[in-house]
This record gives structure tokens, sequence and C-alpha cells, in this order.
């Protein structure tokens, strides 16, 4: 039930964040991907400060990569969820998931 409650409060945070344009914020989770996600939110917010904007938020920042960050941050709450391998933790939503987040990532360099 706790788990629950972890994914539920994650998720509305997530949703009040977008829904009032906040700034995109690292990603937390312990996965193998998430240095490549903080890397390109790293260089995107550095493009953009100096071109005189703010930091990337969810209105002003490249659509593919906030709407990606978006379900990336969904599973990220799942992930966060206490005392779980990732891997276990996601199973259940797709017997696939090992197999795209390979691909996601070996793809990183073509994006």
């Amino acid at each position: 039930m706790d788990d629950l409650k972890s994914i539920v409060g994650h998720l509305s945070r997530l949703k009040n964040e977008v829904q009032t344009n906040k700034v995109l914020t690292a990603l937390e989770d312990d996965q193998k991907d998430v240095h490549l996600w903080n890397a390109y939110l790293d260089a995107d917010s550095k493009v953009q400060q100096t071109d005189g904007g703010r930091s990337p938020s969810w209105f002003q920042s490249s659509w593919l990569y906030v709407e990606c960050y978006f379900y990336r941050r969904i599973m990220s709450a799942i992930f966060l969820r206490s005392g779980v391998v990732a891997e276990a933790a996601v199973s259940w939503l797709s017997p696939y998931f090992v197999l795209r987040l390979d691909a996601l990532i070996m793809s990183s360099g073509m994006v």
C-alpha cells in the first residue's frame, strides 16, 4: 500500500509541474539511463540560458524531449518506490521493457 501511495504522490507532483509549466528537473532514480537524460537536460539548460531564456520547462523546450521525459518521469515514479528492483518493478507493465530501454540508450546519439 505504501508503494502505491508513493507512486501516486510522484504522479501528482508531475501533474502539477506540467500544469504550471515548471522547470524540468533532473531524474533521481538509479537507472542506467538517468545520466543520459540529465546530461541532455543540462546541455539544453545551458543553451537556453545563453540565449537569454530560462531553463527548459514543460511548454518551452523541445516537444520531443519533453514528451519522452514525461513518460520517463512516470517510469521514475515506479522506480523510486521502496525496495523494488527496476526491471522487476516494470515487468508487469511491459514484457519488452528491457529491450525498449536498450534500444533507447543505443539510439540516443541519433536523436
